[in-house]
């Protein structure tokens, strides 16, 4: 019987650690960021709101609470940090 594991992945964790803009990002950005989960990676604006919300309590990273909270995918959350280091 395999057995499956659910960690993050070691490069999303060193994103996560050396990219610190994603732990204090300005409001100018977090919009902009919004924009582009909605019409790039299509994230409903629910889903959103949810980690927004939980961002809030835990100050965590809005692509890692999505992440964590299972409403993107690995890809997505890839594509969402290629899109902050490039922006």
């Amino acid at each position: 019987m395999s057995q499956e594991c659910h960690t993050t992945p070691l490069r999303y964790v060193i994103k996560f650690i050396t990219y610190p803009r994603t732990m204090s990002i300005d409001y100018f950005h977090q919009t902009q960021l919004i924009n582009f989960l909605q019409k790039d990676l299509g994230i409903s604006w629910d889903s959103i709101t949810v980690a927004l919300r939980q961002q809030e309590k835990s100050l965590g990273s809005l692509p890692m609470i999505l992440w964590q909270l299972g409403l993107i995918s690995l890809n997505q959350l890839d594509s969402t940090f290629t899109w902050l280091e490039l922006n």
